[in-house]
C-alpha cells in the first residue's frame, strides 16, 4: 500500500482507524448527512454536480466537478485552511476578502430618488429620528 512509503504512516494509520463510511439511500440523504457534518472540504464527485450545489448548505470549501481537487484551495485558488465547521458552520470561511477593506458607493438620479424616497421617509418617521429626515 502507498502508507507504507509515507513519513506521516503513524498520523494516517489513527486518522483511518477513527475513520468510518456511511452509506446513504439517495443522494439527497448524503447531502443531508454532509449539511449536519459541515465537513471542511466538500468534493462533489457526482454528474451534473453543479445541479446540486443549491443542496450544500454547510461546508468551509466546496469543490465540484473532476478537475477541482481540495488541495487547490489549500493553496492557489482562494481558500485556505481556516474553514468553518460542525458548529461554526453559521460562519463564513477565511479569505482574501477577510483582509480587505469594503466600502460601499452610491449615487441616486433624481427619478431614482422620487422612487426610494417615500421608503426613507417612512423609515425615518417610524424611528422617531426626526432631525434626520
Amino acid at each position: 500500500m502507498q502508507i507504507e512509503n509515507l513519513s506521516r504512516k503513524l498520523i494516517i494509520e489513527r486518522s483511518l482507524a477513527k475513520s468510518i463510511v456511511v452509506i446513504a439511500p439517495d443522494l439527497k440523504s448524503c447531502f443531508d448527512i454532509s449539511n449536519l457534518y459541515a465537513p471542511e472540504h466538500l468534493m462533489l464527485q457526482i454528474n451534473a454536480s453543479e445541479n446540486y450545489i443549491e443542496w450544500v448548505r454547510n461546508a468551509g470549501s466546496v469543490f465540484w466537478g473532476a478537475w477541482t481537487p481540495g488541495a487547490v484551495g489549500d493553496c492557489a485558488s482562494g481558500t485556505n485552511h481556516v474553514l468553518p465547521t460542525v458548529c461554526a458552520c453559521v460562519y463564513s470561511g477565511m479569505g482574501v476578502e477577510t483582509f480587505m477593506k469594503s466600502i460601499t458607493f452610491q449615487q441616486l438620479t433624481l427619478e431614482g430618488l422620487f422612487e426610494i424616497g417615500s421608503v426613507v421617509a417612512l423609515h425615518w418617521k417610524a424611528s422617531l429620528l426626526i432631525s434626520d429626515r
